[in-house]
């Protein structure tokens, strides 16, 4: 069976908004089958996103289903990174843009980006670069729409409309769709 991030992610929030940490039966998740969602909440479970009890044969001690309870830790730090729809969009755009897979490594990747740099609307060497840029290119009018999306992301991230992560990726985006332009 292929793992569906969109059930992962529609599972995290139906196990964040579970009161209590008695076992639930299956959840029904609206467009999921019974067993589509039994294997995902295993890969929950097996990747620590979900606590759960696991009931194992005593014969073989293999594991024949999981009760779930609650999220991990993980789990919920996984959501929250997650957590707005506009953000999910732009992560299931980038990945499928640049054809990678769609996994949590490269989810954690994309919304970790903003920890691992400085600020992308904030950043004044990138200001200066853009500047050099312009002068360089000043008939250029995808150097000038980039440079001006770049500004107005920047102000709806001042008004706290988007986060940085999703300007950065709103940004990308829309210049890979503007190729070439290698000299960006």
């Amino acid at each position: 069976m292929k793992r569906d991030m969109d059930l992962i992610r529609k599972l995290l929030f139906y196990f964040e908004e579970t009161k209590d940490t008695v076992h639930d039966d299956l959840p029904k998740i609206e467009g999921f089958d019974a067993s589509s969602i039994k294997y995902h909440i295993y890969l929950m479970y097996d990747s620590n996103l979900l606590h759960c009890d696991p009931v194992k044969s005593e014969l073989t001690g293999q594991v024949l289903y999981l009760m779930p309870h609650n999220l991990s830790w993980d789990g919920n730090e996984f959501l929250e990174k997650v957590r707005k729809n506009s953000t999910w969009e732009i992560i299931k755009k980038t990945i499928t843009d640049k054809g990678d897979a769609f996994s949590f490594s490269n989810i954690n990747q994309l919304t970790n980006q903003d920890v691992n740099h400085e600020k992308y609307c904030l950043n004044p060497d990138l200001e200066l670069k853009w500047q050099a840029l312009i002068r360089k290119n000043p008939d250029d009018l995808q150097v000038h729409a980039l440079h001006a999306l770049r500004l107005g992301l920047f102000l709806k991230e001042e008004k706290g409309e988007i986060t940085d992560t999703e300007a950065s990726m709103i940004f990308e985006n829309i210049k890979m769709s503007l190729t070439p332009l290698s000299k960006i």
